[in-house]
């Protein structure tokens, strides 16, 4: 039904590149959380930044052109010769992906801790009724 289809191709690439981002964020784990989220936001912008490309042809057409992910027409330009213009793409797609990785992780990361007396605690105070409470160690 979807044989040499183009949809079906970009839906590969989305499914493969966002287990790749997954593996990349679970792998970086021992990283602190803004910079893991930010070097996994370097990479989505790498790896789904669309760029124009342009490839002769060896058959009677003229040539090829379209729209594929810049870090793949970087990777055959560099076969080709002509690096230049994806390479562009990618640094763009990977500079937007890594500050909106970072805006994101400042937005919805970890909040600082509240004090004990903005949590209705300080007034508890007797006999067994304040009790410390256990910190987890964080990396």
């Amino acid at each position: 039904m979807f044989s040499n289809s183009l949809p079906q191709l970009w839906l590969y690439y989305a499914v493969l590149s966002l287990v790749v981002l997954g593996a990349g964020y679970f792998a970086i784990g021992f990283v602190p959380r803004i910079l893991r989220w930010t070097i996994v936001g370097l990479v989505a912008g790498a790896i789904w930044m669309p760029w124009y490309f342009s490839s002769p042809a060896t058959v009677d057409i003229e040539s090829y052109s379209g729209i594929a992910p810049a870090i793949i027409v970087a990777a055959l330009g560099v076969l080709a010769g002509q690096l230049k213009g994806a390479l562009v793409g990618v640094v763009i797609g990977a500079v937007a992906g890594g500050g909106i990785a970072c805006l994101l992780a400042r937005r919805f990361g970890p909040q600082p801790p509240q004090s004990s007396a903005a949590s209705g605690q300080s007034g508890k105070r007797g006999s067994g009724a304040h009790r410390a409470v256990r910190q987890e160690p964080t990396v």
